[in-house]
């Protein structure tokens, strides 16, 4: 005897009811905002590292998020192992290194230690006048390669 077609579509809904909750459940994102640790709101850039650690740059702030917790990293005129500025552009990951470009600065951050190493990349290693002069790349060989407007190129092997 055959099945009348309602009964097949309201087994198939039911089917699919129950299917398409476990795949919801199974795909649930994370939200991360100010509220719960990040630094702002508003994100500039973001990188996950080899270690699948979250790096995101924000306008207050570098933020490192591993999945359970955020650790902040900001500007601090009395640590000279702050980051340089608290607007971050630009992160790019070499070896056990992140160097993250800022508005006053490139800074190179050692991931086991959290030592930070600021460059200031001009002549008389003043903090820059103009926002954004730093760009950042990596070469094909490992190399980063950064640029300072008005001033140059500088590599780091």
């Amino acid at each position: 005897m055959k099945t009348p077609l309602f009964t097949q579509i309201i087994h198939f809904l039911f089917i699919l009811f129950l299917t398409s909750e476990n795949l919801y459940a199974s795909n649930v994102v994370r939200y991360i905002s100010n509220i719960n640790g990040l630094t702002n709101n508003s994100v500039n850039c973001i990188l996950e590292d080899s270690e699948n650690t979250m790096w995101i740059g924000t306008w207050d702030g570098l933020n490192a998020y591993d999945g359970r917790e955020i650790t902040t990293f900001r500007y601090s005129k009395s640590d000279p192992n702050s980051i340089s500025n608290n607007i971050i552009r630009q992160i790019i990951e070499r070896k056990n290194c992140l160097w993250i470009a800022t508005d006053n600065g490139i800074n190179r951050l050692d991931k086991q230690t959290y030592q930070i190493t600021r460059y200031y990349l001009r002549k008389d290693n003043k903090i820059p006048y103009q926002e954004k002069s730093f760009i950042l790349a990596q070469s094909a060989g490992s190399e980063i390669v950064c640029f300072v407007k008005g001033v140059g190129f500088f590599i780091y092997p």
